[in-house]
């Protein structure tokens, strides 16, 4: 346990703040998480991180590296296929989840990214450098800031739709049209916490509580049933591009969560269903990645192979 005192006159700053400034090694998001939990007390009463500390208030800090709210530097090896002292590109395998949550608390891409990218930690954020996500089974590009700058400019560059992802996908079914585009509403699923429902209109007021959600679909081949696509997301919700696929009867393959266990309505391979039944999630791999660097404003593009466990998949559409 750490004891600190208010012995100074302290002009009513918030008590988050306060503390940030006397538990260096600790973020003020870490430290705000803390107080939510009942980990840091302020006169033995539990208080919020706005509170306005008081001369002589005294805190008790129950902190240890055993608590979720840290986030330990972890000697993970990492894909780095862009880096300099900027940001970083990082080309995530499947299976590694991007940040800690409540079912995991290290061995993420965070945990990662804070060993290869010290500086990282200087961001004071629960999810440093990170500017977008993928899910934990979805492979490929993502695009880290290394300073709150970078961060906050390529936040604003992904909010208003000026970087370009596409991604690749395998899913069950042939779609009739080589190029759709499909734009809906996006709502947690009413009957399912884990899943997303898109069959909606998309939403006409900004204010509403469906999401718009807009996907452009190209499919490159079809066979056996089955379609390798590419998917544009011109916005960036939770499971979109699985949602909407499924959603319109097209899952992703091995996806449980929205139907990607299907059973192939013709005749497929032998060693084609073995890769498919081996699938440890969906099929989805983040392959392009274009933008905008956020200081000196060259057009950066990248590109990520698929992994083996798709290219297994994907030399039957070739």
């Amino acid at each position: 346990m750490i004891i600190i005192q208010a012995k100074e006159n302290t002009d009513l700053i918030r008590a988050d703040v306060f503390l940030t400034k006397h538990l260096l090694d600790i973020s003020r998001a870490q430290i705000a998480a803390g107080i939510k939990k009942g980990l840091i007390t302020v006169n033995n009463a539990v208080f919020k991180p706005s509170y306005l500390v008081q001369k002589n208030d005294i805190f008790n800090i129950n902190l240890d590296k055993k608590t979720d709210i840290y986030l330990e530097a972890q000697d993970i090896n990492l894909d780095i296929i862009y880096d300099d002292e900027h940001i970083a590109v990082i080309n995530k395998p499947q299976g590694l989840l991007v940040h800690p949550g409540a079912g995991q608390k290290d061995n993420t891409l965070i945990n990662a990214l804070l060993w290869h990218f010290p500086e990282l930690k200087e961001q004071n954020s629960l999810r440093p450098g990170l500017v977008h996500r993928l899910d934990k089974d979805t492979s490929g590009l993502i695009l880290v800031a290394k300073t709150k700058k970078c961060l906050e400019i390529l936040s604003s560059d992904f909010k208003n739709r000026r970087v370009n992802k596409i991604y690749q996908a395998f899913i069950w079914g042939e779609p009739p049209y080589d190029a759709y585009e499909i734009i809906s509403g996006h709502v947690r699923h009413p009957f399912n916490r884990l899943k997303f429902f898109t069959n909606l209109e998309a939403p006409k007021a900004s204010n509403s509580n469906v999401r718009l959600a807009h996907s452009s679909v190209k499919v490159i081949s079809r066979n056996y049933g089955l379609s390798k696509i590419e998917v544009t997301i011109h916005t960036g919700r939770t499971h979109q591009i699985r949602a909407h696929l499924a959603d319109r009867g097209y899952p992703l393959l091995g996806d449980e969560i929205y139907g990607g266990k299907k059973i192939a309505s013709k005749i497929i391979p032998q060693d084609l269903a073995q890769h498919i039944d081996s699938l440890n999630g969906q099929a989805l791999h983040a392959a392009f990645l274009e933008f905008e660097h956020p200081i000196d404003k060259n057009k950066l593009k990248f590109q990520a192979p698929l992994p083996i466990f798709l290219e297994k998949v994907n030399k039957f559409f070739i």
